[in-house]
């Protein structure tokens, strides 16, 4: 493992915020002097680095495959880029109105499908209320509204299930995660249970801040026990076949404190820790001694995580002989990731067939066996998953077989 403070080789000042899904190509802005304007910068390791000419505050999101953007451009407008075009309003690239103000957007694997949220006020219960909804752009269907008082906040791979959440009155501070998908409509993710007391206002909710690229897991925090608003909450995951589970306790943070957890196999993060299968929670500065840093970054924070959890990238002041300098960039690379042994769903086809699923991770092999009445097992399939695995894995078997018991064993490649 190792760690490094970015350094560009075109200017001095410049900020990465975010990554390709196997962490080669980093995205941020630059300027080349004291009163430049800032400008889209592209890193590439081991090739180019591009300084665009047009104007870039910030980097919201990247495609998985890095060809499509989403920055800050003038005037904190939203602006959506590729290599083949110019950079296209946001607005309206996905045909909203100009009195209409999008707070969120993310992109799916290829850029083709654009998620997040966008607020407008409207008249309600007789009195103006900012009024919220979630939405997903795509190529085919155009624009598509979510209900009033949603947030989308993460899409899978191919763009067809997304993670959000739910308020159920305007301005509440009461959040039920959900996952969407084409195929199976909405799906409530049930919260940690919160114990009632007189005294205090609690209420059980949770947010979800990501999905696993096939779709089938959704990580965000959830309240806990005695938890408040400013109280205790948790970092979780859930899924169908895995059902929830805890991942760390995040004590004395409200959920929009926490940086989105990056679903990446064996490991996700928050903004200061990043948390894995094997070891459990790391704190940031904890990782950066472990990679070799030596305290001369200070103020860290995480900003993104690569699919397969190896490369992290955040920001941190400089320090110099203990004294504070600039604000830099740095980057974390070959982040011993652990193997995950993943749970299976099982998903009914028709009235003879059962259809066995389960997420890859990247690097790592899968082998799907059953289990014989004798107490040995049999293989049935294979699988290496390479460093931008999407998934997910799938395996029919018949009606009468899916009551045996089957398992993944997960191997390093």
């Amino acid at each position: 493992m190792t760690f490094e403070v970015f350094e560009s080789p075109l200017v001095e000042s410049a900020t990465i915020q975010k990554m390709n899904s196997n962490g080669t190509i980093f995205y941020g802005y630059a300027t080349e002097g004291d009163d430049a304007e800032p400008r889209l910068l592209i890193f590439q390791e081991g090739g180019t680095t591009l300084l665009k000419d047009f104007f870039c505050m910030s980097v919201e999101a990247v495609s998985g495959d890095g060809s499509s953007i989403i920055f800050y451009g003038e005037n904190f407008e939203r602006f959506f880029w590729t290599e083949e075009e110019e950079p296209i309003s946001l607005k309206e690239k996905i045909g909203l109105e100009a009195e209409i103000d999008i707070s969120s957007a993310t992109l799916n694997e290829d850029g083709s499908v654009i998620v997040g949220t966008i607020s407008q006020t409207k008249w309600e219960a007789g009195s103006y209320w900012t009024t919220i909804n979630g939405f997903r752009w795509t190529v085919t269907h155009g624009l598509e509204l979510f209900a009033d008082h949603t947030k989308i906040t993460a899409v899978s791979a191919d763009g067809a299930t997304v993670a959000g959440n739910f308020y159920p009155i305007a301005g509440s501070i009461t959040s039920h995660a959900f996952r969407w998908s084409e195929a199976g409509g909405m799906e409530r993710i049930p919260a940690f249970p919160v114990v009632e007391d007189a005294a205090e206002d609690h209420f059980e909710s949770n947010w979800a801040t990501d999905i696993s690229p096939d779709g089938l897991v959704v990580y965000g925090t959830s309240r806990k026990g005695t938890a408040t608003f400013w109280g205790t909450n948790v970092v979780f995951s859930w899924s169908k076949a895995a059902g929830l589970s805890q991942l760390d306790e995040v004590t004395n943070y409200t959920p929009s404190t926490l940086a989105e957890a990056g679903a990446a196999g064996g490991v996700v993060h928050t903004s200061s820790a990043v948390i894995d299968a094997q070891t459990g929670k790391t704190g940031i500065w904890e990782v950066i001694a472990a990679a070799g840093g030596t305290g001369e970054v200070r103020g860290l924070e995480i900003l993104h995580i690569s699919r397969d959890g190896s490369v992290l990238i955040g920001n941190g002041q400089l320090y110099v002989d203990n004294e504070p300098k600039e604000w830099v960039s740095w980057i974390i690379r070959d982040y011993p990731v652990p193997v995950v042994q993943p749970a299976i769903e099982m998903v009914p086809l028709d009235d003879e067939t059962m259809r066995l699923v389960w997420s890859p991770q990247p690097g790592v092999r899968h082998v799907l066996q059953v289990h014989n009445p004798d107490g040995s097992w049999t293989d049935l399939a294979t699988h290496d998953a390479s460093s931008t695995e999407i998934g997910p894995y799938t395996y029919e078997v018949a009606v009468e077989d899916a009551a045996r018991y089957y398992r993944v064993v997960a191997t390093k490649l």
